[in-house]
């Protein structure tokens, strides 16, 4: 290892979203490439981890096994297999976009064949970076871990507000409709997957019941107790992304301080 190569572990999560192929698994036929999108995360060092998303792709026809349990996994085993190259040529690691890694340009003839248990591609591995990529990510690591406290912050503190009393909520209306535009910003910019869309159905639910609270008058009332309950128990659920496609926005000190 040249000495400005650092060692760095990597995991791949499942490969969940698999583009080009049915529901059940099975590759659509007009399609050219099949593509899947699979978290990647990075142990900087022993307390730093970091996390991108990587969407892979392959022209169909040697994807195709016929032993395959599923694509998906095909894809991640290859990944795995192209990700200590790909992490070698990169002199920039950007955590605020998705990678896109095109394998069939990292095998010489012809694709590896995948193993009986595919899912080994979700075991840790070391990589090799440059001392370039290795500071890329340092210098990006703040702005990363600082997306992810204010998103639970937010979180948090909608929690907290949700035991209002009537006049609380009068008085707190803008913090709370600050804080929920908030949390919908960083999910436009994250990447969370199919979860976008659950996200987005509790969020609306969320939002709908701070607007139902604003107007009771009165705390014992069924309607009261019951808002707060889904708003509570919705944004117990919430979890900071791991991964993002944009720079995501950070809570203001007025917002935080809330």
């Amino acid at each position: 290892m040249s000495k400005k190569d650092r060692e760095v572990q990597v995991t791949l999560g499942i490969a969940s979203q698999v583009y080009d192929t049915d529901w059940n698994g099975r590759m659509i036929e007009d399609a050219a490439d099949v593509l899947a999108k699979l978290p990647c995360t990075m142990d900087i060092d022993d307390k730093r981890r970091v996390a991108f998303c990587i969407v892979a792709s392959s022209p169909k026809a040697p994807i195709k096994e016929s032993d395959d349990k599923h694509v998906g996994d095909r894809l991640g085993f290859l990944t795995r297999k192209v990700m200590g190259a790909y992490l070698a040529d990169s002199t920039d690691i950007d955590l605020f976009k998705t990678h896109r890694i095109q394998l069939a340009p990292y095998f010489d003839k012809r694709l590896h064949k995948t193993p009986q248990e595919s899912s080994e591609y979700l075991a840790p591995f070391t990589c090799k970076i440059t001392d370039d990529a290795f500071e890329s990510v340092n210098a990006q690591y703040d702005e990363y871990s600082a997306a992810r406290n204010s998103f639970d912050h937010a979180v948090e503190k909608l929690r907290d507000f949700a035991d209002l009393s009537p006049y609380g909520f009068t008085c707190h209306r803008s913090e709370i409709l600050s804080l929920l535009a908030f949390i919908e910003r960083t999910l436009e910019a994250a990447d969370v997957g199919h979860l976008y869309l659950w996200y987005n159905e509790k969020q609306s639910g969320i939002r709908r019941y701070f607007n139902d609270l604003f107007r009771r008058k009165q705390a014992n009332h069924s309607g009261y107790r019951r808002a707060q309950d889904y708003i509570r128990s919705n944004l117990f659920s919430y979890h900071a992304p791991d991964c993002w496609r944009d720079h995501p926005p950070l809570l203001q000190a007025a917002e935080s301080d809330t």
